[in-house]
């Protein structure tokens, strides 16, 4: 037998051609069935074929109803030939991002979720409501560059894109990123810090620096509760962290950034003893709600001591500047700092380092 849409020669009783699929219609007119004519005042005869949307109007019946077989053989081919299958439904880059992020909702903090859903919101506009298996990724990138957006940005809002997209199982050209460059982040070096110690001394932010020079981020200074601080071992317990989010505020979540972030940290500062044997033990929270002026007042602080603008994580990264002057093991100050790895650590130790011996060797140049 012959395939009835591209005329090869297939074999019998086929149900489909092997050379091009199409179903083998083997219905004749007789086996077609459709309603009985039906007179109009016209005296002509019509049959309403309701699946193809026809209707049928001959002078008899006989020539009404052999047309209307015609036309509903004409529409099962068609159907056959899966030309009457709905198109199918677009799915979005907005659809598969609001997904992914769903699926995520339960594994990621509360300030994850959050970026999530600005980067859906604000990044690439132009193409949230287009096809996906359409989408032109570099053009996505280079548009987003093209009208202002930071580097890191362009990567970090791509990531979650990326993401997105491997979660349903859509196939996408991978495009070139923006590469980064990196600013650098200040910290305070071993004799700076006892000069910031003296500066901050008594302001309304001395225990939440003293607490970021214990290495503490600032999401878990604002999370500590008045039983994180064992006075009589002198530790604090950093076990959660407060996070402040555009949909719903300040959120706690016992989360820490990462698994090393749980962790134990000995006091070391009399200092910062004295001041949080004075807190109140009934309050929710061990530092109050002034805490959107932290990172501005510590700069403030900074300039006027004629130190560099460090910032609250500046803190953070003086205390490992601090642990390698005083000759910790780099390990040691990983554990106690919460680093998931040592690349920030070794950033700051190589700084120290290379920076120590080279002076020393020109110094002993110049002493020759």
């Amino acid at each position: 037998m012959k395939c009835k849409r591209c005329k090869r020669d297939i074999p019998d009783n086929s149900a489909y051609c092997n050379w091009c699929g199409a179903y083998q219609l083997k219905k004749i007119a007789d086996e077609v069935t459709v309603p009985k004519p039906i007179q109009m005042p016209s005296g002509n005869w019509r049959i309403q074929l309701r699946r193809e949307n026809i209707s049928v109007v001959r002078g008899t019946p006989d020539a009404c109803r052999k047309e209307a077989i015609r036309q509903r053989k004409l529409w099962l081919q068609d159907e056959a030939d899966g030309k009457h299958a709905p198109p199918p439904a677009i799915v979005t880059l907005d659809d598969v991002i609001s997904s992914y992020i769903k699926s995520r909702e339960s594994t990621r903090s509360a300030s994850t979720v959050d970026r999530y859903e600005s980067i859906r919101k604000n990044r690439f506009k132009n193409y949230m409501n287009q096809d996906v298996n359409t989408l032109d990724t570099q053009q996505m990138i280079d548009d987003e560059i093209d009208s202002g957006v930071s580097a890191k940005t362009v990567r970090n809002s791509w990531g979650l894109c990326s993401s997105s997209l491997r979660y349903a199982k859509v196939p996408f050209d991978t495009p070139c990123l923006p590469r980064i460059i990196r600013a650098e982040r200040p910290w305070l070096d071993y004799n700076q810090i006892m000069t910031f110690i003296s500066a901050i001394r008594d302001s309304d932010y001395e225990l939440q620096a003293l607490l970021a020079l214990h290495s503490l981020r600032r999401s878990e200074i604002y999370g500590l509760h008045p039983g994180d601080y064992d006075k009589q071992k002198q530790i604090i317990h950093v076990r959660g962290a407060l996070l402040q989010t555009n949909t719903h505020g300040w959120v706690y979540t016992e989360l820490n950034k990462n698994d090393t972030s749980r962790r134990d940290v000995p006091i070391i500062i009399d200092r910062l003893a004295e001041l949080l044997n004075a807190i109140d033990l009934d309050a929710e929270y061990i530092i109050g709600r002034s805490r959107n002026n932290f990172y501005r007042a510590i700069n403030r602080i900074c300039r006027k001591a004629d130190l560099p603008e460090v910032g609250v994580h500046g803190l953070r990264h003086s205390f490992a500047s601090l642990a390698y002057h005083l000759g910790w093991k780099k390990l040691s100050t990983q554990q106690i700092g919460g680093w998931k790895n040592s690349k920030i650590l070794d950033e700051i130790y190589t700084h120290n380092a290379d920076l120590e011996d080279d002076l020393n060797r020109m110094r002993e140049y110049f002493r020759e």
